[in-house]
């Protein structure tokens, strides 16, 4: 634009091109990818996974393994070999102004949890946790509560070092899926058809509603606007506000939805079934739907920074999905995530121009920071 021998229609016309160029490029949707196959994959269902803050994910499996995979979907050790069969697994948030915590807790299908480090050394076993098997173990946002629920229909909460507390409710049956709200003072859990919400408060009284046509199977609470996400049996997943209103609900897929996960930014949350992985955005409304053959998803787990998602898979996979096509603006620049790389597209409404940023740092909720190859 700024050379004077170039026409000004012929700059429109370039301008035209890109725009149109730019309006050719996908929605915003997920880039999935497995590992790769041998001895890094697991030999059986993976039933938990979580993220640290230090960028490492866990798995367990019913193969007994713990390991250990990198942000870029590397194995990089298995940690430890158990004699137990986990149902679920959770790192130790970190809290404010404290180092992330170095321990993560697995429930176990004996009834028991465990809390074990970082080095694979087991700190604290309860071995009566529960009558039947643990289903769910959550710890609370600032780290300071761990929550369980059991087939006994008990949900439990105990301290960071595993110490019991107290019970915080009782259901007539299974609870298969729980979680805490984002100031953790209330416990959201599921019974049969319907979800309850229990606050810690002992004189406080608890919200029940009706919410699916058949069993709840997973459920959580956006950490940011307060909404439910939950999915069934009856292959729907839907949205609810913390009174038990719905804010929607989902054709039904063809299989059961078996996980369900609120990204940190609160923006968009992933929904898990079988040889499915879709991702929507705040309001319900689907953003993209892959299709791996993986089996069903039975656990869900985003990074820190909202930008990843994995998946623990029946087949023994472990799916990598980083989100691609995310837009945002601050003022006469736009920027939009063109590959599963850390690089971006930025437009400049003043001068109408394009650049291409090569290394780009997504936050979660503000303006990332790009740096381009002509301009910064």
């Amino acid at each position: 634009r700024n050379e004077p021998n170039v026409p000004t229609g012929a700059v429109r016309a370039a301008c035209v091109r890109l725009s149109r160029r730019a309006a050719a490029q996908p929605p915003m949707h997920l880039a999935v990818r497995g590992c790769d196959p041998g001895d890094a994959r697991h030999g059986d269902i993976v039933t938990g996974l979580s993220w640290s803050n230090a960028g490492e994910l866990l798995t367990v499996s019913d193969d007994h393994k713990v390991r250990v995979w990198s942000v870029d979907g590397e194995p990089v050790q298995q940690l430890s070999e158990v004699s137990f069969y986990c149902t679920g697994l959770l790192w130790h948030p970190s809290a404010t102004g404290r180092a992330q915590g170095d321990v993560f807790v697995v429930g176990c299908t004996d009834g028991s949890f465990r809390l074990i480090s970082r080095q694979g050394r087991v700190e604290k076993v309860e071995a009566n946790a529960h009558e039947g098997a643990v289903t769910c173990v959550r710890w609370s946002r600032d780290g300071a509560s761990l929550a369980t629920a059991g087939e006994d229909g008990l949900i439990k909460s105990w301290s960071r070092t595993g110490m019991f507390r107290a019970n915080l409710a009782a259901s007539q049956g299974t609870v298969h899926a729980m979680c805490w709200s984002p100031d953790s003072d209330q416990i959201l859990f599921s019974y049969e058809r319907h979800l309850i919400v229990r606050p810690l408060q002992p004189s406080s009284k608890q919200t029940q509603w009706k919410a699916h046509d058949a069993p709840v199977l997973c459920c959580d609470w956006n950490p940011v606007t307060g909404f439910l996400a939950s999915g069934g049996e009856d292959c729907k997943y839907r949205l609810w506000d913390a009174y038990g209103r719905q804010l929607y609900c989902s054709a039904p897929v063809e299989y059961s939805i078996s996980a369900i996960a609120w990204a940190p930014s609160g923006q968009y949350f992933a929904v898990g079934s079988f040889n499915l992985l879709r991702l929507c955005d705040k309001a319900g409304w689907s953003y993209s739907r892959a299709q791996p053959a993986c089996g069903s998803v039975f656990a869900l787990a985003w990074t820190g920074d909202s930008t990843q998602v994995t998946a623990g898979c029946g087949e023994g996979n472990v799916l990598f999905a980083q989100l691609v096509g995310r837009e945002v603006s601050c003022g006469p620049w736009e920027a939009r995530q063109v590959s599963a790389a850390p690089a971006a597209s930025l437009y400049c409404r003043t001068t109408a121009a394009f650049h291409y940023a090569a290394c780009v740092h997504w936050s979660m909720t503000t303006w990332p920071a790009a740096c381009a190859i002509d301009c910064c």
